[in-house]
């Protein structure tokens, strides 16, 4: 399960990690399972590197907008996106080593590392 954790305090976070551990262990025994909390929110994954968004928005963000941006990623992107691509679009324009430098974030390992487990899967995931 992956879902926004629409906050960035910690104990909140480990909060509501260990109650959806919980509900999802009572109403699936036997079925492998992880919870992984996007933090703030899952658009923080495209934030990884600042030169990426920068080249996305084709400017240099100031630090004001860099530091809303790692707070807030969902509504800094609305913002700062003229058309307010997809997700898909803006994966859709990166380039392959764009690509690789976003399969870095801990969300986005932690989640192929839990799939490689429970699927056989030996050789890098990558994004298409």
């Amino acid at each position: 399960l992956v879902i926004d954790a629409d906050t960035e305090d910690e104990l909140a976070v480990r909060e509501q990690s260990t109650l959806l551990h919980q509900f999802l262990y009572q109403s699936s025994p036997g079925i492998p399972f992880s919870v992984f909390l996007a933090v703030p929110e899952l658009e923080i994954v495209l934030l990884t590197d600042r030169s990426i968004i920068e080249t996305i928005v084709r400017r240099q963000l100031t630090d004001a907008e860099w530091q809303f941006s790692r707070s807030h990623p969902k509504e800094f992107l609305n913002i700062i996106t003229a058309e307010s691509p997809t997700t898909q679009s803006i994966l859709n324009h990166l380039t392959p080593e764009q690509k690789s430098i976003l399969q870095q974030h801990p969300l986005i390992t932690d989640l192929i590392n839990f799939l490689r487990n429970f699927s056989g899967i030996e050789q890098p995931v990558k994004m298409n």
